[in-house]
């Protein structure tokens, strides 16, 4: 399978395919900041084209691993 990166024009937006011949899966990353200054990562998963499995371990750290943070899952989707 081969993989492709690339930001949507003019953006934070970070987009990566996942592609064979049968099978097309795309991965959208993306950091908005709220008013508050508080940052999230969006991870959103979607299969383009035939039946694609994911295995997508999230192992997050921020300020080269020195801040405390929590992860959350808000969609089994």
């Amino acid at each position: 399978m081969k993989t492709k990166q690339l930001y949507v024009p003019d953006t934070n937006v970070l987009l990566t395919r996942f592609l064979s011949s049968e099978e097309v899966g795309e991965v959208t990353d993306f950091m908005p900041v709220d008013p508050a200054g508080e940052k999230r990562l969006i991870r959103r998963v979607t299969t383009v084209r035939g039946e694609v499995r994911y295995q997508l371990p999230c192992h997050p750290r921020f300020n080269c691993a020195k801040k405390d943070h929590s992860v959350v899952r808000t969609s089994n989707r």
